[in-house]
């Protein structure tokens, strides 16, 4: 319970108004501490759920920065060869397919040449009415995942069928998930499924059980919701992510990115 409430802490501070004012302060009181937190053999995957158009168009910022945007397909194929890609390399990752993809970041994609990965739920992505939003929230259809895979800039990962938390159910309904997913993506997208995300995606949503029927069904690699970076020492299974929130600031992905404010608060997992 007490962790519980600590995390929420965390994440209030992490995923609300508050970063910015934190931001700010850190970019105009002290600006090259944050900058010279940043480590150049690391990797940096942010990671997306709704997106912005204004908010996700400011991201080309960080080019001028010294970052460069590189594919998810980069990144592994660096790490399964134990070379790391070029120094301040960032990967844009999106859970869960939402629309908002195909209508905000979409265009700033094609505009500025910006790979991406989405990891795709399965059921949501096959429903009959896609005009109906599940849970409160529009998902990409058929036609659109297949438009926009089309472009060469967007790649797609499992993201399970149905997100259930793997610990919350047993390890034979996991493996359904997780293997199951792979399948019908493969199927009705016509190209394999190689990645995959964990639901929800904390140290506690996931094992080496699941670790092992991925390994086993022919994913090459997994995605955490850990904050931290990536290097050579990473499992390919438990890849860190820095979230970032749809309206946040470009001052404050980079000092998500720096693991200053995690370090503070406790949260930062780097290697």
């Amino acid at each position: 319970m007490v962790m519980k409430f600590i995390n929420r802490i965390k994440l209030a501070i992490t995923d609300t108004p508050v970063i910015e004012v934190i931001a700010n302060i850190f970019y105009y009181g002290a600006p090259n501490f944050v900058n010279k937190r940043f480590i150049d053999n690391s990797i940096y995957i942010l990671l997306y759920h709704e997106v912005i158009r204004e908010n996700f168009e400011d991201i080309i910022e960080l080019k001028d920065k010294g970052f460069s945007f590189i594919t998810y397909e980069q990144m592994v194929n660096c790490l399964s060869s134990n070379k790391m890609p070029p120094p301040r390399s960032i990967v844009i990752t999106f859970d869960d397919g939402l629309r908002s993809i195909f209508t905000e970041a979409y265009p700033v994609i094609m505009k500025e040449h910006i790979p991406i990965m989405v990891f795709l739920i399965s059921n949501f992505l096959f429903r009959i009415d896609t005009s109906v939003p599940n849970n409160g929230r529009s998902y990409l259809s058929l036609d659109e995942t297949k438009e926009l895979y089309k472009t060469g800039l967007v790649a797609f990962g499992s993201h399970t069928m149905s997100h259930p938390c793997l610990t919350d159910i047993s390890l034979i309904n996991a493996s359904a998930e997780i293997v199951n997913s792979k399948k019908r993506l493969e199927q009705e997208l016509g190209f394999e499924i190689k990645h995959f995300s964990y639901p929800y995606g904390g140290p506690s949503t996931y094992s080496k059980n699941h670790i092992r029927v991925l390994s086993e069904s022919g994913y090459k690699s997994a995605v955490t919701n850990i904050a931290g970076v990536n290097s050579l020492k990473t499992s390919i299974y438990e890849l860190k992510r820095v979230r970032v929130h749809e309206k946040q600031s470009v001052k404050s992905i980079q000092l998500l990115m720096s693991g200053v404010l995690h370090k503070l608060i406790g949260s930062w997992k780097g290697d």
